[in-house]
């Protein structure tokens, strides 16, 4: 279970890619989506934050999730922002699912938006994506950044 709690300060290189990035750290790729025409970077250079785990241990909706951000001034994480907390905050590991509603991706085939989920689980990690407006359960974790 992830500390929601805890602030975490965080220095984000905005010039990182996503796939050099989840290479480094061994991530396995469990969707041929998640790529870096689908998850572009946006931003230059390097940027201190400090992210905050939103869960509230029950069921939630995609609405609950971003006022309770809203209501704790953070906004929510992007797909680089996860990975590279992710990759510098080692003692986040833990069996959960990490999202970052910050990223989306619009799959054309099916019209509905997808986000990126990073699946931690023992000494592994994987990254999928998921339907943004699902039913988000107990072991969804949600990465959020001070404003």
């Amino acid at each position: 279970m992830l500390n929601t709690s805890t602030a975490y300060p965080c220095t984000i290189d905005y010039r990182k890619l996503i796939m050099g990035q989840l290479k480094a750290d061994g991530v396995e790729l469990g969707d041929q989506n998640i790529n870096e025409e689908n998850f572009p970077e946006v931003g230059e250079g390097g940027k201190d934050l400090v992210f905050e785990w939103v869960n509230q241990g029950k069921d939630m909706k995609l609405q609950d999730v971003l006022l309770e951000m809203k209501n704790r001034g953070l906004r929510p994480a992007t797909f680089l922002e996860m990975v590279v907390f992710m990759s510098k905050h080692k003692e986040n590991k833990t069996d959960c699912i990490c999202v970052a509603l910050g990223s989306r991706w619009h799959n054309p085939r099916y019209q509905v938006l997808y986000v990126p989920l990073l699946t931690l689980e023992d000494s592994s990690r994987s990254v999928t994506l998921d339907w943004i407006d699902r039913h988000w359960y107990p072991w969804y974790y949600f990465l959020g950044v001070r404003i």
